[in-house]
């Protein structure tokens, strides 16, 4: 699926799909994949977002078909979220006091949310080649739930908002394949839709929640027709936070403007594999009328003000640990009291 885009984009990058007013749409199948630092033999990634310096906060990865001839046990300083696009792989979650460990099967759909000092052993078989995307994140609350959500934007043309509506805990279970207390792994495609909690009209799938229960990371149904948060009469506005979305499927039309003061903006059709960065303050909307004349699913991530986003190329040299040591690790050594007293302190650094 191509995007359809009209008026004026400012990219030079064949990769770009839009670039207006800080807002940077790319399709993730057209980006080149590079070589990586990780342990991991034969794997490949790409850049979805960076920090204000450059460098890459959230990459996907592409792991090719391989059989491990050893493991090697490690854990995160921060927080690990990973979601599976496509192929499979398993490797095992260990719990460090009886050293006793679950094998977990990674295949489309799945998502991990790992809390610092979890431990895992890494891949154990690749049947076939797999990729995904993840990020990590320092500090325990790095959301923006879909309910609070509303009272951090800002409409430009009195069209209507979300209502901030509180939205609790919901206990799902249907989809759990680990949750042990430091690590939680979902099968999405077997949890039920839910009405989404700060969009009316649409559905959405909790991947992560904040401190509060406030839905954090989400799976977002978009049915078809006109915007949920138009009401069928369009919208234009911003938000006080920095947004991702990923389309899984489907399309969906929004236009993009060039700050507060441009009333024309840009139409974008975000198709399957489009990435959406939008930076604090960008300005957006949906127009009047049919927005997606197929329904979407999006995965929908908001970012803190200040929330920090460890950079990919740390992320086994700085903020791995590993307890055995093994061949392929890269990161600094550690032994099984360290990562006991790193998970009773409950801290990252």
């Amino acid at each position: 699926m191509t995007a359809a885009v009209s008026g004026a984009v400012s990219t030079d990058d064949p990769t770009v799909v839009a670039d207006v007013g800080g807002t940077r749409v790319v399709d993730t199948r057209a980006l080149p994949w590079r070589g990586t630092d990780a342990p991991t033999p034969r794997v490949l990634s790409r850049t979805l977002a960076r920090d204000a310096e450059g460098d890459a906060v959230v990459d996907e990865r592409w792991m090719t078909a391989w059989s491990p001839t050893s493991t090697t046990h490690g854990y995160r300083l921060v927080h690990e979220y990973y979601l599976c696009l496509a192929g499979e792989f398993t490797h095992n979650e260990r719990d460090p006091e009886t050293g006793r460990d679950t094998p977990v099967v990674f295949r489309p759909g799945t998502w991990m949310d790992r809390s610092p000092g979890s431990l895992t052993s890494g891949a154990l078989a690749v049947p076939q080649s797999v990729r995904g995307i993840g990020w990590l994140t320092r500090g325990p609350d790095p959301y923006v739930g879909l309910a609070e959500a509303a009272s951090l934007t800002t409409t430009l043309d009195g069209s209507p908002v979300a209502p901030d509506t509180a939205h609790e805990a919901a206990g799902e279970q249907a989809g759990v394949v680990l949750a042990n207390g430091y690590t939680t792994v979902l099968d999405s495609h077997a949890m039920p839709w839910a009405p989404s909690a700060g969009l009316p009209g649409a559905r959405e799938r909790v991947l992560s929640r904040r401190l509060d229960g406030d839905a954090g990371v989400v799976l977002l149904g978009i049915p078809a027709g006109p915007a949920p948060w138009g009401g069928g009469d369009g919208w234009r506005g911003h938000h006080d936070f920095r947004e991702f979305w990923l389309v899984l499927e489907g399309e969906l039309t929004v236009r993009l403007h060039d700050g507060p003061g441009d009333r024309t903006g840009v139409p974008v059709t975000l198709g399957e594999g489009h990435w959406l960065d939008r930076p604090p303050g960008a300005v957006w909307g949906v127009d009047p009328g049919e927005a997606t004349p197929t329904g979407a699913t999006i995965l929908s991530v908001r970012l803190r003000r200040d929330t920090v986003l460890p950079k990919e190329r740390d992320k086994h040299a700085v903020w791995t640990r590993t307890v055995d040591g093994g061949p392929r690790s890269i990161a600094p050594r550690s032994s099984v009291e360290e990562l006991l007293a790193f998970r009773r302190g409950g801290a990252t650094p």
